[in-house]
């Protein structure tokens, strides 16, 4: 009865154990995709940002201007 609840007991360890390192994984996995997606909209909003500023210089300024962004 004893060799019983111990193979119960580590069966049930070691299905925790693959069950939390797999959702661990498919979870990184998912936060990575999230992330690019997010770094990507935001370099997006500066270029617009940045196009928008330039816009209304005349383009012998547009130096200075990039520098105050830097």
């Amino acid at each position: 009865m004893l060799k019983f609840f111990v193979r119960f007991y580590l069966g049930l360890v070691a299905a925790l154990v693959l069950s939390l390192t797999t959702a661990a994984l498919v979870l990184d996995r998912q936060y990575e995709k999230i992330l690019a997606q997010e770094n990507l909209w935001l370099a997006g909003a500066l270029n617009e940002l940045v196009q928008s500023r330039l816009q209304t210089l005349e383009p012998g300024r547009w130096p200075e201007a990039l520098l105050a962004y830097s």
